[in-house]
C-alpha cells in the first residue's frame, strides 16, 4: 500500500506558495506507478511533489523505489511570481509559509495574530513541528 500526500497538483504552480509543494501531472502517474509495480510495498508514504527546488519534503523513500520528478516549479517561477503580485496578502499563510521563520513569526505579530509571548513559544516549536502551529494559531485567532 502507497500513500501519497499531494501537495498541490496542476499543469503549473500559481503562486509563490506552490512552488514548493507543486505536483506535475506525469509525476503523479510515476508515484502511482511505483505503488502498482511494487506489489511487495507494505506501507510507504511518498510525497506527491515535483523535483521543487524550493521543497522541504524528504521524498528519499519515493526516490528509492525509482521516482524520477520530471517537473520544475522554477521553470514558471516569472508567472507565479506575477500572479502572487495580484493576490491580497495572507499573513497566515506567510507565518507558515515564509522563507525566513524569524521574518513570518515577527509579521504575524505585527499584524496582531500573535501576542509576543505565544510568537516566541510558536518560534520554539517551529523548528519540531509545524503541524503542532495551526490549533495553537486557530487558539489565538478566538482570543
Amino acid at each position: 500500500m502507497t500513500c501519497i500526500r499531494i501537495g498541490n497538483f496542476g499543469e503549473m504552480p500559481l503562486d509563490h506558495r506552490r512552488l514548493s509543494i507543486w505536483l506535475k501531472p506525469e509525476d503523479l502517474v510515476q508515484l502511482c506507478r511505483i505503488g502498482l509495480d511494487h506489489p511487495d510495498i507494505h506501507f510507504e508514504i511518498f510525497y506527491g511533489a515535483s523535483d521543487n527546488e524550493r521543497g522541504w519534503w524528504d521524498n528519499h523513500r519515493a526516490y528509492e523505489f525509482g521516482y524520477r520528478p520530471t517537473g520544475r516549479a522554477e521553470d514558471f517561477r516569472e508567472h507565479a511570481m506575477a500572479e502572487q503580485a495580484k493576490m491580497p496578502r495572507d499573513p497566515i499563510g506567510d507565518f507558515y509559509q515564509a522563507e525566513d521563520s524569524a521574518a513570518s513569526s515577527s509579521m504575524a505579530t505585527r499584524a496582531g495574530l500573535l501576542t509576543e509571548k505565544s510568537s516566541q513559544i510558536f518560534a520554539l516549536r517551529r523548528r519540531s513541528s509545524r503541524l503542532w502551529l495551526l490549533p495553537q494559531l486557530f487558539f489565538q485567532l478566538l482570543l
